[in-house]
């Protein structure tokens, strides 16, 4: 780990507006107590040791870009990106179900995915896919307004995290997606009131993702292979509409931006 005293002047001057995945995923309130058990106490989780080397890897990334005199920086987040990616590895079958053991995993996915390992990505993923099923957050209840409750956002965010990158791995690996749309009650949206920039580009991702994953079911699942031509040219086109929907969308944010 990089020495305690640059983890928290690191920590204190850092104010988690910097990064969708810093904001949404880390259980900021506690982020100081994980780096404080990780350093301090014996008997932390596996899932600690990955959320706070993630977290350190980020923000340490962040502060070689923004400071002329990176060495330390550059060299405290290869030296927890090397923790991150040890922990991956040995990361044992059974893990419980947490919302801290879901980031853990879903922070191990985004980084294998940045470093081209989609196997070891689905492999976590599907994890998150299994403990975010087994907490309901594929079901989450929506208040009369259609959005979820206060408590109930992390877990939306988290589920909806994993089915970005579970949909996008089926289409690039082939392989039959863990999550059903059929299955899905939680809302996209995040709360009342007009959507961020963020926020709409999250259900851009989403909704470019659940093409993804209709280009494999439809068309490149086996299922899909054996079926006659003009099934096959039908959903061809099904998605080609699909595809121009999406292509909007992106055109619509790239003006918010400008």
């Amino acid at each position: 780990m990089p020495p305690i005293e640059k983890t928290v002047a690191l920590l204190h001057g850092t104010k988690f507006d910097t990064s969708v995945l810093l904001h949404d995923l880390f259980p900021m309130g506690n982020l100081s107590g994980i780096c404080l058990r990780v350093y301090f106490s014996k008997d932390f989780s596996a899932a600690d040791f990955i959320i706070a080397n993630s977290a350190l890897l980020q923000l340490f990334t962040e502060q070689s870009e923004e400071v002329s005199d990176n060495a330390g920086s550059i060299r405290y987040a290869h030296l927890c990106r090397t923790n991150v990616e040890t922990a991956l590895l040995n990361l044992p079958l059974h893990l419980p179900a947490t919302m801290d053991s879901i980031s853990a995993l879903l922070l191990g996915a985004f980084h294998t995915m940045e470093i081209s390992k989609p196997s070891l990505c689905w492999t976590l993923s599907s994890k998150a896919s299994e403990l975010s099923q087994t907490l309901g957050y594929h079901r989450i209840p929506c208040t009369r307004e259609g959005f979820v409750s206060e408590k109930d956002r992390h877990g939306q965010l988290f589920f909806w995290f994993t089915y970005f990158i579970d949909k996008s791995l089926s289409l690039r690996l082939g392989r039959a997606s863990t999550i059903q749309d059929w299955d899905i009650t939680t809302p996209m949206v995040v709360g009342p009131g007009t959507p961020s920039l963020i926020d709409v580009s999250i259900i851009m991702w989403i909704n470019t993702a659940r093409c993804q994953g209709k280009i494999y079911e439809n068309l490149y699942s086996p299922d899909a292979i054996m079926q006659p031509d003009h099934v096959r040219k039908s959903r061809i086109q099904d998605i080609s509409g699909d595809l121009q929907k999406l292509e909007q969308e992106a055109c619509n944010i790239k003006v918010s931006c400008a």
